[in-house]
């Protein structure tokens, strides 16, 4: 089984042959241009693999693709608005140094209480890092900080913390 990361977003379609607007979160990035394909998730957690016939980068946020298959308006349309995704191992290549890695899909365990759950969102409050995780239904939000992270497992899309004490059944009580 593959990993996959978000790196960005299909936003729209560039001209009349089919060329799509990425917005992407790789910054500036010479590796960019060696990209040979990526994967657009058509439905949830499906990661279709779709191959590049020339990549042109507009900024270090933003770049247009010609993709295989990809030749009409019509058909570059259907692709807007899917979020674009790199596989882990292609990710790790493709990054910028200071990039943190996108937490969304990952299992999180807590020391004392165990498996929690996958995250399902990532949203930054000022000073700190939050991830939303569902746990039996019900939505728990852990702070992601030097403090609470005492391991990442990219590979296996594991984070594992240790969260004060009593965190977990606050959201849990009814």
């Amino acid at each position: 089984m593959n990993d996959y990361i978000q790196i960005g977003k299909i936003t729209n379609t560039h001209g009349l042959e089919g060329r799509l607007s990425l917005m992407h979160n790789l910054g500036k990035n010479k590796e960019l241009k060696q990209l040979k394909h990526i994967f657009i998730e058509l439905k949830r957690e499906s990661y279709i693999p779709f191959f590049i016939n020339k990549i042109t980068v507009d900024n270090d946020k933003e770049l247009f693709l010609i993709l295989d298959e990809v030749d009409s308006v019509e058909a570059a349309k259907a692709l807007a608005g899917k979020e674009v995704y790199l596989s882990t191992e292609q990710y790790e290549k493709m990054k910028p140094k200071d990039q943190e890695v996108n937490f969304v899909g990952f299992e999180v365990w807590d020391e004392a209480f165990g498996l929690i759950g996958k995250v399902s969102a990532i949203f930054e409050t000022p000073g700190q890092l939050l991830a939303t995780v569902m746990h039996q239904e019900k939505e728990v939000i852990v702070p992601l900080n030097e403090q609470t992270i005492k391991s990442i497992q990219i590979q296996t899309k594991t984070l594992k913390l240790q969260l004060p004490e009593g965190l977990i059944e606050v959201y849990l009580e009814d």
